[in-house]
Order: structure tokens, then sequence, then C-alpha cells
């Protein structure tokens, strides 16, 4: 086979080649074009974000939230009852007088002389002090911190004693000077007092006389008080400021109201429950001393009296029981339990049987606590 053909591979080569020119150099190597990496990308720039202009809030900011209102003061519970409360405690009419007095005897100071019994029971129970007697009512009311002191008796020499107890306390400075005050050199003094308070004639001319009756055994009585043994004495408003201070301001603001009563009639207890409920008072101490003694407890309004008075969990009933002709039996119980345990006893006497103090009642610091069987 002629072989005059092979000579133009290289031409075509070449030729090759010179066609490529545009596209490459240097055709001898092959990895010329192909081995170069490629040229990185050209950065372009992020757009710019549109931004949209806002109109400046110009609402005002809220207000701050006020503190809350500082709680109204509780009322002063010692200022003097309001008119309305006042007119109705005037207006309380006094019971017609008893037929005839216990042992025919005006007791102007009292006869049991162990009150410190009754201290720890009645000490701080607030609220309304109802009593009778006499000087035993400014001494157990006070220790009671009460807001308000009714006092009666069917005996109205006990209500003049009283009334005067009231203008002495309201001028003693001291309790030195409440003794003093009843001592014979201030006699004149004194009745000067009763002169300028009590206008009607007729109930002057009485008060006066009851006082000087009663003024002998009440500076007496008063003297004995203060001058107990140490394990008998007592607190009261003839040997301690506090004491007097308390029944003072009472008797000032007019928050002592003193009124003929009867236990068993159906007047002034019975209104002064009125006036109390209508006034949001509660009776939280209720003295009886030994009135019980002397009546059933159906007679009359009794029941219906004690039941009319307003009374909580922490009212108690004050009594005292004669044991003989020179002491008696010191005795309380709760308002709420007394009268539904009344509603169905006979007596004082019968209550007491009940009670079965000795095996029931708790006896402590000198006075009986019962409860109903």
């Amino acid at each position: 086979m002629p072989r005059v053909n092979r000579p133009l591979a290289p031409f075509r080569l070449l030729l090759a080649c010179a066609l490529s020119a545009g596209l490459a150099t240097g055709c001898g190597g092959h990895d010329d074009a192909r081995s170069k990496p490629n040229p990185p990308p050209i950065a372009t720039a992020a757009p710019t974000p549109t931004v949209t202009a806002v109109a400046a809030d110009t609402t005002p900011p809220p207000a701050p939230t006020p503190d809350p209102p500082a709680p109204t003061p509780p009322a002063d519970p010692f200022a003097p009852p309001s008119g309305e409360i006042a007119q109705a405690l005037a207006a309380i009419p006094a019971d017609p007088p008893p037929p005839k007095l216990a042992s025919n005897t005006h007791y102007m100071i009292s006869n049991e002389d162990r009150p410190q019994v009754f201290r720890d029971v009645a000490k701080d129970r607030g609220g309304v002090y109802v009593g009778v007697g006499s000087e035993q009512n400014w001494i157990i009311g006070a220790w009671s911190r009460a807001e308000f002191m009714f006092l009666m008796d069917f005996d109205d020499w006990v209500v003049d004693i009283n009334e005067v107890h009231g203008l002495v306390i309201e001028h003693a400075k001291t309790p030195d000077e409440v003794i003093d005050l009843w001592a014979p050199e201030h006699t004149e003094e004194v009745k000067g007092w009763i002169k300028e308070r009590t206008t009607d004639a007729a109930a002057q001319e009485k008060r006066l006389k009851v006082f000087e009756k009663g003024r002998p055994q009440v500076y007496y009585r008063l003297k004995w008080l203060k001058s107990r043994p140490p394990k008998q004495q007592m607190p009261f408003f003839a040997n301690d400021q506090a004491e007097l201070d308390h029944v003072k301001k009472l008797w000032v603001n007019k928050r002592v109201r003193i009124v003929r009563g009867d236990l068993t009639a159906g007047g002034t207890l019975k209104t002064f429950g009125d006036v109390a409920r209508k006034a949001g008072w509660v009776v939280r101490t209720l003295y009886m001393s030994n009135a019980e003694f002397y009546f059933d407890y159906g007679t009359g309004s009794f029941r219906d009296n004690l039941k009319n008075l307003p009374y909580d969990d922490r009212s108690v009933v004050l009594h005292t029981q004669p044991e003989n002709r020179t002491d008696y039996i010191y005795v309380y119980q709760d308002a709420k339990a007394y009268l539904p345990w009344i509603a169905k006893t006979k007596n004082f006497r019968d209550l007491l049987n009940d009670a079965k103090i000795v095996s029931r009642g708790k006896f402590e610091n000198g006075v009986w606590f019962i409860t109903q069987p």
C-alpha cells in the first residue's frame, strides 16, 4: 500500500491549532485552558431595603394609677352619742318605784366584798356595760373598758348616789381626790355641783338629801376598798389613774345613762335594748348582782327584757348568790347560753341547782363559770 498520504497528519494538527487560536493559546499543552479554575463570581451589592417612615406616636402615656384612698378611720367609740341616739337615751323612761325595798334598805354601797373576783372575767370586754347597784358598776364597767354604761336600779336612791359618783369622778383629777371629795370637808363643794346640774327643784332637793345620807357610807366604803390586803387588792377608780380616766371619759362624753329601772318591768331595760340595737351597740357585760334572788324568771317582762338586749359571742352575765349573811357566791356564764336556760328554768336557785357547780362548774380566781347541762 503506498505511503504518500501519511505526511499530512502533522499539517492537520497545525491547522487545527491555528483555527483554535482564538479560543486558546499554546495548543501544544492540552491542560492550559481546562486546568485553570473558573474565575470567582463578581460580588453584587444587596439591594438597599426600602424604609417606610412611621409617624411619631403623640398619644400621651396613661396616667399612673393613684394609690387607693386611705381607709376611713373608725368612729371614736368614746365620742358623745349622735343627736338622734342622745335623744333616744334621754327619753328612756323610768320604771315605777317598787312597792317595797329589799330588806327595807337603800343599798347606796355594795355589800359584795369580793368584787375583785370578777376582774379577769370582765377585763377588756368592751361594748356596753349594763348593771344594777352602786359603786361596783363604776369598778366593773372600767375593768371591761366599756364604751357605754347603762346603770339602773329600782331604788331611786341608788340612782341618785350614782349620779353623784359621776359628778365626783368628773371633778377629781387623781384617785386620791375621789376619796377626798367624799370626805366631810368637801360636802358643800359637792352640793354646789349637784345644784348646778340638777335644775328641777324637787329632784335637786331629793338628790341633796340622798347625798347627805349616803356620803359617809360611800366615803368609808372607798377607803376600805383601797386599804384591803394585797391579795384582795384591785385597781379601781379610787386607787388607779387609768381606771379613773376611763370612767371619767365616759361620764364627760355623756356615755353613762342612769335610770330607775326594774329588771322585771317592761319599760326601762326594754327601751334601752331598743336604743342599743338602733345604735349598733353590743352588750358585752351584764351585771345583775343578786337581784335574781328576789323573783322568778317568769315574773313580768324579765325574760323579754333580757332577750331584747343585743349580745355576741363575747357577752357574759355576772351574778351573785347569797351564801350566808356576810358573803356571796360569784357566778358568771355566757350570755347566749343564759337566755335559753332561763326560758325553761323557774328561778336562779333552780339554775344553780341545774348547773351542779361543784361537779360541773369551773372555779377560778374566786368565781364560778357555769354551763347548762
